[in-house]
């Protein structure tokens, strides 16, 4: 008998979030392994997935009360993102992955830290109540040992874009992407001010603008352009990936960059180590600013091309396989 799937989330799509993206991208993969499947959230966007049933939620106690009516001996919950924990309140069979980066994120600003209190608690009764917990990197496997009995690895495919569609093959400079807050881009400030405009470095930021007023700031410098969120990003037009984030517990755009032979920039945080390798970036020690600028420099004079092999282990077809044979083990 085929379950039925229910995804308690926020935003679904292909066009959000990495985390987002990546459940869209495996379940659009076995969907057909359900009976139905039924999305919980507060927006949807672009997906995959044939005669989805999307429920909008608009608050906590309206979507618990919509989860007790879902819920009957056939169905089967998915969560990915700390409202997961109504799934243990409701006592529904739940599987969840954990994209997010606390307790790292803890030490990023004063307002983090305490912010850290509550996702530390919230989390940790996730975890508990979970009938499995997948981790998508090394990094935060390691973090949720403690969790071993229930706890499985599976890491994070990409998307595979057409290599050779970019006519203008490596001619521009530097892109970064991702949605523009303060994780993945306060960093990005503090080395963009020892930028000089004779430094002949151009950069282009592709993502949603999340923090207005960082964005504002980035604008103001003349060598960066925002572009805004595209769906496929153009990565094989330029030399360099530059990735200014405090933490990353995995890296999509670090799969898809190598892919298009793109070499990635990136401080040697989080799960970047398990991509990141001398035949396909560099990292510099966390933070290290002076470093990260020299060592820019220093790739943009002498480009070379990432080696795409290195990824090539990496796909969402192995990822969904995955899943798949979690939730017959969880039934």
């Amino acid at each position: 008998m085929r379950h039925k799937l229910v995804i308690l989330t926020t935003r679904f799509g292909t066009n959000f979030s990495g985390g987002a993206k990546a459940t869209c991208e495996v379940f659009s993969r076995i969907q057909n392994q359900f009976e139905s499947i039924t999305v919980l959230g507060t927006e949807i966007g672009n997906h995959q997935i044939k005669n989805v049933k999307f429920i909008k939620t608009n608050y906590w106690i309206d979507a618990l009360f919509k989860i007790m009516r879902l819920k009957d001996d056939c169905t089967i919950f998915y969560g990915d993102f700390y409202n997961a924990f109504l799934l243990g309140v409701a006592q529904a069979p739940f599987v969840f992955t954990y994209h997010d980066n606390w307790p790292e994120l803890s030490k990023l600003n004063t307002k983090s830290y305490f912010q850290n209190l509550f996702f530390n608690t919230v989390y940790t009764y996730i975890f508990k109540k979970a009938k499995a917990l997948v981790a998508v990197s090394n990094f935060k496997r390691i973090n949720l040992i403690q969790y071993e009995e229930k706890l499985h690895f599976i890491s994070n495919g990409f998307s595979r874009g057409n290599q050779e569609c970019i006519k203008e093959h490596k001619s521009r400079q530097v892109l970064m992407v991702g949605n523009i807050d303060e994780r993945k881009y306060n960093l990005a400030i503090k080395l963009f001010d020892l930028l000089k405009v004779h430094d002949g470095i151009s950069i282009d930021i592709y993502g949603h603008i999340v923090n207005k007023d960082l964005a504002k700031k980035l604008k103001s410098y003349p060598f960066v352009e925002i572009k805004g969120f595209v769906e496929n990003v153009p990565y094989s037009a330029y030399k360099l990936l530059l990735h200014t984030s405090f933490s990353e517990s995995f890296g999509l755009v670090f799969y898809e960059s190598i892919y298009n032979e793109t070499p990635v920039l990136t401080f040697n945080t989080g799960g970047a180590p398990e991509i990141i390798s001398t035949e396909n970036g560099r990292m510099v020690d966390a933070f290290n600013i002076k470093d990260m600028y020299r060592v820019l420099k220093e790739m943009l004079a002498n480009p070379f091309k990432a080696n795409s092999q290195t990824v090539d282990s990496y796909s969402w077809d192995r990822a969904s396989s995955n899943y798949l044979k979690l939730f017959q083990y969880v039934d």
